[in-house]
C-alpha cells in the first residue's frame, strides 16, 4: 500500500485563491512534518473559482467529501487544501492509495492487527485509520477498492470505530474522510463493483474538478508556473514560450491533465538551450485520446432512403470539443481527426448543442 502522512503546517497559511503556482502536490511524504509550503493553485476559470469557493465552505465541517475528476486534474491537491483549511490542520493527513491495496494486506493496513493474530504477526500494528487520529484520511482512487474491503470500511465509518485484526476491542476512528475517484461511481454501482451504501456514506459533498481542456484559460499560466519551478534550483532564467508554442499548448487535448502538462513543461525546459521554448521542445502528439471516445451510435435522423446500419459511432462531447480546439475551429480538419465527414460532424454539433466555430475558422 502506498501511504503518506502530512502533519502540522510550517510557515504561511494556505488560502484558496491567490498567486499562480504549482497545482500538483509533492512526491510521497512519510513523515508527519511538512517539508514544504503547500503551493497555491491556479484559479482563473469561473468553474474553478466556484469549485474552490465551495471547497472553502466545506473545509471546516466534518462532512465527508468525494472529489471526482479525470486522472491528473489535482484531486489530491484539493484534498490537502481542504485539510489545511480545517481545524484538523495540525493533525496528520494520511493518503491511502486504494488501487494499490492487495486483498491479503488491506485489512491489516487499514485497521491494524494484534500480536499473534496470524503467522508472522510478531508485534501489534496500528492501522492507518487509527493512526490518523483527529486528522484527515484521503482515500485516493476509492473506486478501485476491493468489494470485500468496502463492506468493512463502511462498518468502520458508520461506527467510527473498528477492531484490529485478531482483537475484540473497538479502536476509535476520529478522522475526517475525503475520497477521490476518476471513475463514475454511480456506473460502478450499476455494474456491482461499488457498494451504493458506501457511496452515499462518502459522498456527503461531491466536488468535481473539470479537466484541463475545459479550462483552457489556465493552461498558459500553469505552463509558466511549471517552467519557473523547473529552473528554480538550477540558477537559470525562466524560459519564454514562443507564440507557436503557446498556440500548441492551447490546442493540445491534455488527456493527462495537469500532470501531463507539468511533465511536458519540465521536459521542454531541459531541452531548451537558448531560454526559449518552441513547439519542438514540447514534443506534443496530435492523437485523439482513446478514452474520450465512446461507442454510443448517434441518434441518426433518417430520410426516406437512409439506413442507420453502418452509421459511425459518435465520440463523446469532450472528444468533439477537443478535436475542434485542436484543429483551431476548422471543422473539416476536426472531422478528419474524428474519422468522419464534415457533414457528420456538423450533425453531431447540432445534436449535442455545441456552438459551431465562426465561418472564418470553419
Amino acid at each position: 500500500m502506498r501511504y503518506e502522512a502530512l502533519g502540522r503546517r510550517q510557515g504561511s497559511h494556505v488560502e484558496f485563491s491567490g498567486a499562480i503556482n504549482d497545482i500538483e502536490s509533492a512526491p510521497a511524504r512519510k513523515s508527519t512534518e511538512m517539508s514544504r509550503t503547500l503551493p497555491q493553485p491556479v484559479i482563473i476559470a469561473p468553474e474553478m473559482q466556484r469549485l474552490y469557493h465551495r471547497a472553502a465552505q466545506v473545509a471546516p465541517a466534518r462532512i465527508p467529501v468525494l472529489i471526482v475528476g479525470e486522472t491528473g486534474v489535482g484531486k489530491e491537491h484539493l484534498a490537502e487544501l481542504i485539510h489545511t483549511r480545517s481545524n484538523r490542520a495540525h493533525h496528520p493527513f494520511i493518503r491511502i492509495n486504494c488501487a494499490a491495496i492487495t486483498a491479503s494486506l488491506c485489512e491489516t493496513e487499514l485497521f491494524g492487527h494484534e500480536r499473534g493474530a496470524f503467522t508472522g504477526a510478531e508485534r501489534t500494528k496500528t492501522g492507518w485509520l487509527e493512526a490518523a487520529g483527529a486528522g484527515t484520511v484521503f482515500l485516493d482512487e476509492i473506486g478501485e477498492m476491493p468489494v470485500a474491503l468496502q463492506a468493512k470500511l463502511l462498518r468502520a465509518l458508520e461506527a467510527n470505530a473498528a477492531p484490529r485484526v485478531g482483537g475484540t476491542e473497538l479502536r476509535p476512528i476520529e478522522a475526517r474522510f475525503v475520497a477521490a475517484s476518476n471513475r463514475d461511481l454511480e456506473l460502478e454501482i450499476e455494474k456491482g463493483t461499488f457498494r451504493r451504501d458506501l457511496y452515499h456514506r462518502i459522498a456527503g459533498v461531491q466536488l468535481r474538478i473539470p479537466s484541463l481542456r475545459q479550462r483552457t484559460s489556465e493552461i498558459l499560466p500553469l505552463a509558466e508556473a511549471f517552467a519557473r519551478a523547473a529552473v528554480r534550483d538550477q540558477g537559470r532564467p525562466t524560459p519564454q514560450f514562443t507564440p507557436a508554442a503557446c498556440q500548441a499548448l492551447l490546442q493540445h487535448g491534455w488527456p493527462g491533465n495537469i500532470r501531463e502538462l507539468r511533465n511536458t513543461i519540465e521536459a521542454a525546459v531541459l531541452f531548451s538551450s537558448d531560454g526559449v521554448i518552441d513547439v519542438g521542445e514540447l514534443q506534443l502528439t496530435s492523437r485523439l485520446p482513446a478514452y474520450l471516445i465512446d461507442s454510443t451510435p448517434p441518434p441518426v435522423a433518417l430520410a426516406h432512403d437512409q439506413s442507420p446500419v453502418g452509421a459511425p459511432a459518435r465520440p463523446s462531447r469532450d472528444a468533439i470539443v477537443w478535436a475542434l480546439a485542436h484543429c483551431g475551429g476548422n471543422q473539416t480538419l476536426a472531422a478528419a481527426q474524428l474519422g468522419v465527414g464534415r457533414r457528420t460532424l456538423c450533425r453531431w454539433l447540432i445534436r449535442l448543442s455545441i456552438p459551431r466555430p465562426r465561418k472564418g475558422n470553419a
